[in-house]
Formats: C-alpha cells, structure tokens, sequence
C-alpha cells in the first residue's frame, strides 16, 4: 500500500483538490486534444495529474514540496505519459521544457513559444488569458 500523502503545507500556501467532479470540469475546460503536452505547476497529490494523464499525450508535472514530489515520483510509474520535476516553479527554466506545452489557467489557454527554427505556429494564445 502507498505511504499517504501528508497534509497540507501552509507555508506553501497549499490546498488539495479532491473533488473528481472538479476535476472533470476543469479537464472539459481545458479542451485538451490527445496529441497536446501539458504543463501542471503544483500537482500536489496527483488528482488532477491522474486525469491529465489521460487527457493528453504527456503530462509535465511540477511540484516544490520534496515530500509530495517523493510520493507522485512512485505513483508515476502507474503515469507512462507523467514526467514529475521536483522544483520551484518560479525559477524553473521554461525553455526547457518541450515546444508546445499548453499552459492552462481558469479562462483561458497559453502555449509556450516554439523554438524558431521549427516552422510552428505555438507561440500563440489559444484562447483569452487573464492578465
């Protein structure tokens, strides 16, 4: 049996989703198409990551808290498509990361750039972006 997941770090500012009707909606809001790769910053304990994982052809994880990021590292190997970077999202070099990830917020869909040479169309918005 998994080791469970500690409880919520406040100093992270962390909260859990647990609600799998939230889930479903945020992953119809997202409107993923099977080939897209997508970016999750602060996956905390795999929720959402598990229906991402199916949504998309592979999920870029991003989680802060080592205990946490200890816990999604053993369930990844049930997540082919997950790949979980234990980081600080706010300093993780984003050009790292693979053309065309789509970044999604509540209302509204980034991807990031491609690189020049590549010929692709990804730099743009796919959608309205809160500012």
């Amino acid at each position: 049996m998994p080791a469970p997941f500690p409880p919520a770090n406040k100093r992270l500012g962390q909260h859990f989703l647990i609600d799998q009707n939230i889930v479903r909606k945020i992953i119809a809001a997202a409107e993923l198409a099977p080939d897209e790769t997508v970016l999750e910053i602060g996956p905390g304990r795999g929720i959402l990551t598990d229906a991402l994982s199916r949504a998309a052809r592979r999920v870029v994880a991003i989680e802060i808290d080592a205990e946490l990021c200890a816990l999604l590292q053993v369930r990844q190997t049930d997540w082919k498509n997950v790949e979980v970077i234990c980081a600080d999202a706010l300093i993780h070099p984003f050009e790292t990361l693979p053309a065309g990830v789509v970044v999604t917020r509540a209302c509204g869909r980034l991807r990031c750039a491609a690189p020049p040479s590549s010929g692709t169309d990804d730099a743009k918005s796919s959608g309205p972006v809160p500012g």
